[in-house]
């Protein structure tokens, strides 16, 4: 059986800072599958990055919000990062992952959320 697992980002209003970083330590073993985000404004100008604490060019290295709550979806053959080695980016237990938002502060995504899809093993 395969043990698909989601880790979930979000956040209400916009978000203050020019620049932000969630950070997390991966619980197992796992595969990244699917990376989805998106946001309420439709013109936000803000980008993420999915990276580990071992390398800042990680997995996906210029996501774009979906607007207006419309989601732009990461799969097969975007994961573009240094770390990508096949298809799917792979994952120790304990990795410590940081999603880093970039935008100007007066132009921050609002009422995001990102989710991450994982496949354990």
């Amino acid at each position: 059986m395969i043990r698909k697992f989601c880790h979930v980002i979000s956040w209400p209003g916009a978000l203050s800072n020019a620049t932000y970083t969630f950070t997390w330590a991966m619980p197992s073993d796992c595969t990244l599958v699917e990376v989805s985000s998106c946001q309420s404004n439709a013109t936000a100008a803000s980008t993420w990055t999915l990276v580990t604490d071992a390398d800042p060019n990680g997995f996906i290295t210029a996501g774009a919000f979906g607007a207006s709550g419309s989601p732009t979806v990461y799969d097969k053959g975007d994961f573009d990062g240094a770390l990508v080695t096949g298809d799917f980016p792979r994952l120790a237990a304990d990795d410590n992952m940081e999603l880093v938002i970039t935008g100007t502060a007066a132009n921050q995504a609002t009422d995001g959320m990102i989710v991450l899809t994982f496949v354990e093993g």
